[in-house]
């Protein structure tokens, strides 16, 4: 499993998604519950899979007290089933486009802690992008709560979703 966040995220440049899972709770049976719309909130975290074989997960991780995303390779663990949801119309158009680019952005979750990975971007071709990012939808937008993670499928809500704790909006850098 890979824990270092870019190094994770530049190894995206260049692939193909295939498809796409997200980690719910176990024997959860979440698929219908997935809300489709520019922003989607999942329990733990996002899988994608690519066209080459790769699989990438960004989920929800605590050590300590320190809450973060957490990037690596593989499914995402155990305690965790993956439900499939290329198929929701957010998803579709990003299945099979080439990553051209991608960001991340951090924050310092408590004073004195070191910074660790807060949000993930992925910039496909076609000008479209995809975000992952701890938090929960409150009255239709993302919010803050490193404890879910949301998915954000509209560039400008990204930019808009801060957090004190970051001097970058999820979009990233």
């Amino acid at each position: 499993m890979t824990v270092d966040g870019e190094r994770s995220a530049a190894g995206l440049l260049g692939r193909r998604l295939s498809g796409v899972r997200y980690l719910v709770p176990a024997g959860a049976s979440a698929a219908g519950e997935v809300e489709e719309g520019p922003v989607q909130e999942v329990a733990h975290g996002v899988v994608f899979a690519f066209e080459d074989g790769h699989v990438l997960f960004a989920q929800w991780q605590m050590d300590g007290e320190d809450e973060f995303l957490l990037l690596g390779s593989g499914d995402g663990g155990l305690l965790v089933d993956a439900v499939e949801v290329g198929e929701l119309p957010e998803w579709r158009p990003l299945l099979g486009r080439k990553i051209v680019r991608v960001g991340t952005a951090r924050h310092v979750p408590w004073e004195g802690r070191p910074l660790v990975l807060w949000a993930l971007r992925i910039e496909f071709e076609g000008d479209l992008s995809v975000v992952v990012a701890l938090g929960e939808i409150r009255q239709g937008v993302a919010a803050y709560l490193p404890t879910s993670v949301v998915v954000l499928f509209d560039a400008d809500q990204a930019r808009a979703y801060v957090v004190p704790s970051s001097e970058t909006s999820a979009w990233g850098e």
